[in-house]
């Protein structure tokens, strides 16, 4: 009885020096506002949420076909050139002027794979995903009730403490 007017006593003492101007009162409501919209753990298990549904989407990747595609290109430009041959008649070497030549290369390739059967496990990491993000989905309201709770608790403590306060006053 006596601890607890002075524990009164102090806090409010406190409360006066720290914050000597009007604090502003918050509903229960803007409480749980404020502590959803702040809480790491909360923010923290809603990023994992967000993680297990691209895991989901990533799963089906087994299942979709692969399509890669590629090209090519190559060009070859000769300038002109001296050939020599032997005169079949004179046996002399004469020289012979080519010209340019040059050439071009296309290519293009495209290609596709499916898988068609491996056994069930495309089907099996599917369903994993399916079922971890169910289970962060689960976790994530879980926290998010924990958080509200935590904050209704304290909440009404501190109504509890104030009226106590001011019956002590009185």
């Amino acid at each position: 009885e006596i601890r607890m007017k002075y524990l009164l006593l102090w806090l409010g003492l406190i409360s006066t020096l720290l914050f000597g101007q009007e604090i502003p009162k918050l509903s229960l409501k803007d409480c749980v506002d404020i502590g959803l919209k702040t809480n790491v753990l909360l923010k923290q298990t809603k990023y994992q949420l967000e993680q297990a549904n691209q895991d989901v989407l990533g799963s089906y990747s087994d299942i979709l076909p692969q399509i890669s595609g590629g090209y090519s290109y190559s060009h070859t430009n000769v300038g002109p050139s001296v050939r020599v041959i032997t005169d079949p008649n004179t046996g002399l070497q004469i020289p012979i002027n080519t010209g340019r030549t040059w050439s071009s290369n296309f290519g293009v390739s495209v290609r596709a794979n499916q898988t068609i059967y491996d056994g069930g496990r495309w089907w099996n990491f599917i369903r994993g995903a399916k079922i971890a993000r169910a289970s962060s989905g689960e976790s994530y309201q879980d926290t998010r009730q924990t958080v509200i709770l935590n904050i209704m608790q304290k909440y009404y403590d501190l109504l509890k403490v104030m009226k106590l306060r001011d019956v002590a006053a009185e």
